[in-house]
Formats: C-alpha cells, sequence, structure tokens
C-alpha cells in the first residue's frame, strides 16, 4: 500500500459512505489493503476490530469492485445488493468513485479508481488463492475458518456470469464452498477413466468425504455416484458416435471397468445396447457435451446453460426464433438446414420433444448438442 493513503482521513470517506448508502439503499463496506474497514460510517482498523465487524455472511448477495490508485490495488468496495437491480449497482460505481477522490483529496495527481466488479470466476480463484495461502504460510488474506468447515447455510449463487447482470454471490462461505467443489469436479473430469471413490475427490479438495456428499447432493442436485455414472455415460455416447474404437477400450476411457455392467446401465439408460446405439448414430458428425456445474439452476433451460457455456468456452454459435421460441441454430460452423438437417438436444438419456429454451436442467448432469447432416 501506498503510505500516501494511509495518512488520509478514512473518517471523511467512512461518513460520506454511509450518506451514499442511506440515499441510494445499497449497502457498501469498503476494506483497504493496509487493513481498513470503513462501514456504517465508522473506521475499523486491526485483525480484532476487523473480525469483528468484517461478516460477508450476514450479507445474501454482493458485488466487489476492486480500487486503484494509478495502478496500485488499494483495496475493495463491496456493495450489498439485495433487490436492488444489476443496472443499479453497476451505476454506482462512478458515484463511488467521486466520493473517494473528493474525500482523500490526493494533492499529487494521484487518482483512486473504482473498477468494474469481479466476475464470479475471478472471486472463486481469489477463493481458491486464499485456501492455498493458508495451507503454505498458515495465513490467510481474509481469515473465517468457519467457512472451511461449516456446512453452508443457503443455496449457492450462479458461479459463472450472465451478460445481463451484475455479478452476484451469497456469501463468502459460498464461495468457500463453491472452490471446494470446482476443485472436485475438476478432479473428477481429469480422471474419469479412473475408479474415482468419494474418498478421492473429497482428499482433492481437502474436506471429508460426508461433506462432500452433502454438498454434492445440496449443489449439483444428483449425488455423487449417480453423477460420475452420467458423466461417463456422456463419454461413451460421445466415443460411440464419434469413433470406430472398439466397445471395450471406449468403455475402459470411460471408466467402465465391467463390460457386463457397462452393457448392463447402457440398456437400462438409453434403451438399447452400445452396439445398436453406435448404429443408430453412425452419421453423427459433432457433439458438444455440456456438464453440470454450480452455475446451473433448477430454473435454467438448455437455451441458457448451453448459451452460458458457449460464451464461457468463445465457441462461436448463433441463435434464432422460430414462432417466438428461440434455439440454437449454429455452432461452431455447423449450422441447421432448410430441412431437418442440424441440431438437436439430449439431456442426458432422453431427446425431449420440447425446445430448449422451455426444457428445464433441473436434477440433471449432462446436456448434449449433436448435429446430424442429411436429413437422418
Amino acid at each position: 500500500m501506498s503510505e500516501a493513503l494511509e495518512s488520509k482521513n478514512y473518517q471523511s470517506v467512512a461518513s460520506r459512505i454511509d450518506d451514499f448508502a442511506k440515499v441510494t439503499q445499497i449497502d457498501t463496506v469498503v476494506y483497504t489493503l493496509d487493513d481498513h474497514l470503513l462501514v456504517n460510517g465508522n473506521v475499523f482498523s486491526g485483525n480484532e476490530d476487523l473480525a469483528e465487524h468484517f461478516h460477508l455472511k450476514n450479507l445474501k448477495n454482493y458485488t466487489v469492485f476492486p480500487g486503484t490508485i494509478d495502478t496500485e490495488l488499494w483495496g475493495f468496495v463491496i456493495c450489498y445488493s439485495g433487490d436492488i437491480s444489476a443496472d443499479r449497482i453497476r451505476s454506482s460505481r462512478s458515484f463511488l468513485e467521486i466520493i473517494f477522490n473528493q474525500s482523500l483529496g490526493f494533492q499529487d495527481k494521484k487518482r483512486i479508481s473504482v473498477c468494474e466488479p469481479l466476475d464470479s470466476n475471478q472471486l472463486i480463484r481469489m477463493s481458491g488463492f486464499n485456501f492455498s495461502l493458508r495451507q503454505s504460510t498458515g495465513k490467510a488474506v481474509l481469515t473465517d475458518e468457519e467457512s472451511v468447515t461449516r456446512e453452508p447455510e443457503s443455496v449457492a449463487a450462479r458461479m459463472t456470469t450472465n451478460s445481463d447482470a451484475a455479478t452476484h454471490v451469497t456469501t463468502k462461505q459460498d464461495i468457500q464452498t463453491s472452490s471446494s467443489l470446482i476443485k472436485v469436479l475438476n478432479y473428477l473430469h481429469q480422471n474419469i477413466s479412473q475408479a474415482v471413490s468419494i474418498g478421492e475427490a473429497a482428499q482433492a479438495a481437502n474436506i471429508s468425504p460426508m461433506y462432500l456428499s452433502r454438498l454434492f447432493k445440496q449443489y449439483c442436485k444428483v449425488n455423487f455416484r449417480d453423477y460420475v455414472n452420467s458423466c461417463r455415460m456422456a463419454i461413451l455416447c460421445e466415443k460411440l458416435a464419434l469413433t470406430s474404437e472398439s466397445i471395450d477400450v471406449i468403455a475402459n476411457e470411460a471408466g467402465f471397468c465391467h463390460p457386463s455392467y457397462l452393457s448392463q446401465l447402457f440398456k437400462k439408460k438409453m434403451g438399447l445396447t452400445p452396439s445398436k446405439y453406435r448404429l443408430e448414430n453412425a452419421r453423427t458428425q459433432k457433439i458438444y457435451t455440456i456438464y453440470r456445474d454450480l452455475s446451473w439452476l433448477d430454473s435454467d433451460t438448455v437455451f441458457d446453460v448451453s448459451k452460458r457455456y458457449f460464451e464461457e468456452h468463445g465457441i462461436a454459435f448463433s441463435e434464432s426464433s422460430v414462432n417466438g421460441i428461440m434455439t440454437i441454430s449454429s455452432i461452431d460452423g455447423f449450422k441447421d438446414t432448410e430441412s431437418t438437417d442440424g441440431w438437436s438436444y439430449r439431456v442426458e438419456e432422453k431427446q425431449p420433444s420440447a425446445p430448449s429454451s422451455s426444457y428445464t436442467v433441473q436434477g440433471k448432469s449432462f446436456v448434449q448438442w449433436v448435429y446430424v447432416p442429411f436429413g437422418y
């Protein structure tokens, strides 16, 4: 931190921030990297005061704006959103910037900037860095041991950023929980061909298997084993349709060690044998598989989660409206034609008749977009 900032009158800033909060109904907390906390018109500093007064767990939704002095990070402005619109939260950024610059009044042409809000992925990465720092040094950027060990009290917020909304998360505790679950999901997908146990997955996130089991059911809406089997089934379907590898090899790559169990499970889920599935899907040219993650809400449709996935992964796509119903008509250069050729979607083992913009993903583990040409 710059020494010049430490010498300024934080009380003036705290008072003006409190006035701002009362006028706009946007509760605002400021935390600076020189360990000052500005909340409710008061200024606190030191570990004990910060621990007593910095309670993000009491905020239901909040948006985090980084603050800089020239190019130097100096702290964070945390706005409680509540029922306030995303646009209104965003527009407050310029007013906050004016407050800081007028109150601190640098004489050397330095300027405080309030930057665009952090998106969810950035917040999660910060949480992961916080956890790693604690593991390696015994210290954390923001300490809250409860958040690692205590079961979450609220539903997880969407953990990817919608282009239409400001970044909202629920509590710091939820960020920690989400960080742990993201580590588990990454571990699962990297080791899907192995016989991954819930104990091994829990170890990857440094949490207990019992705790992971509860979190998985609460946040992913399915139990651990069913999610793993669904992901393996998605890999199997994709490889059966797009490759000529033997079924035994594909089964092994998908993590099914026993062919007899695979055939039994596949027929139960898909209604036909792997061989027949391959035959019926022989003309498939492209498949995109989207696995459930923490961004999925039960109210999301296939269209919602697919748009987010393609945007976040830089995959070109087009959407179109047919009789007022939105659908995806082109993905990565593969386009629907005027006939029945083109993209269809599947949700786990089913191919719903409802449009993707009306079929919700509640309790589902994966979505696939399948491109089949030539009127197939």
